[in-house]
């Protein structure tokens, strides 16, 4: 008998509401009313078991960590804004998280007589990022989901594995409410939505920690000489190491390093690699 993961064992709690996850359906498959027939068919309820552990993910209300988000300003002493959201569904959370971003990275811009949208960071990203950590997170873990907003970026960290999703029941209710392409566990596809930007966004996973980093887009960075030839260099795409840039740019070792480290914290170039492995690429 193959061994139930996480979010398909039963929940505690058997006293559930969906109040927030019907409205969705109603919106997105078109549903008249949530039933016990449409919740077994989406995986979340059982004869047997009751409501699993997704379905508590879902519930209005649950005794599950969530997310917290702090937007902060120029310097990380000054707090802006904080939002802490915890038991209740994930909906709602991932709904409070988007609402936060379109307040603080998303500008009109009146351009002659036309009003147009901007966003600092891709919205896409942003919302491919927080379902990738929705259903990534650990929720067995009473830690939250961090996003922290920051000027020049935003980061979003979280206890996890990127080798799989501990939530299958939980990321295919999403695909069928179109909220996920494709049951969606690869980061490049957070990556295509930075595509013909400077900017590149960050993943990084490490000892059960999981960070994506979604730059602010700036289309005119202000290089000196030194970086601009750096980074020019790099312009082919392909993975290179410093001593490689030093043959290609003419610069010393220290000039080409300094540079590469200024592009790397500037979410221009990808670092990868340690030591001698180390390799940059755009």
């Amino acid at each position: 008998m193959e061994e139930k993961i996480f979010d398909q064992l039963g929940y505690a709690n058997q006293n559930l509401s969906f109040t927030v996850l019907e409205k969705k359906l109603k919106e997105t498959v078109g549903i008249r009313k949530l039933t016990v027939d449409i919740l077994k068919v989406l995986g979340l309820y059982s004869d047997e078991e009751g409501y699993n552990n997704a379905a508590g993910l879902l519930a209005d209300h649950n005794r599950f960590s969530g997310i917290e988000i702090v937007r902060y300003g120029k310097q990380t002493n000054i707090v802006k804004e904080q939002v802490s959201a915890a038991g209740v569904s994930m909906l709602s959370q991932y709904e409070q998280a988007l609402m936060m971003y379109q307040r603080y990275y998303q500008e009109e811009v009146i351009e002659k007589i036309l009003r147009e949208k901007r966003e600092l960071v891709p919205e896409t990203a942003f919302q491919k990022a927080v379902l990738y950590a929705i259903t990534h997170h650990d929720w067995r873990d009473q830690s939250n989901i961090q996003i922290a907003m920051y000027d020049n970026c935003i980061n979003i960290a979280f206890t996890g594995s990127s080798s799989f999703s501990y939530h299958p029941v939980l990321t295919s209710v999403l695909f069928h409410m179109h909220a996920i392409d494709s049951f969606d566990k690869d980061f490049q596809r957070i990556r295509v939505t930075y595509k013909n930007r400077k900017q590149i966004p960050v993943f990084e996973s490490k000892d059960q920690m999981i960070q994506i980093i979604l730059p602010v887009i700036d289309e005119h960075p202000d290089l000196t000489f030194t970086e601009s030839k750096v980074y020019q260099s790099l312009d082919n795409h392909q993975l290179v190491s410093s001593s490689e840039l030093v043959s290609s740019t003419g610069l010393s070792k220290a000039t080409v390093i300094r540079a590469l480290n200024v592009l790397s914290n500037r979410y221009l170039v990808v670092k990868t690699g340690q030591a001698r492995r180390t390799r940059y690429q755009i």
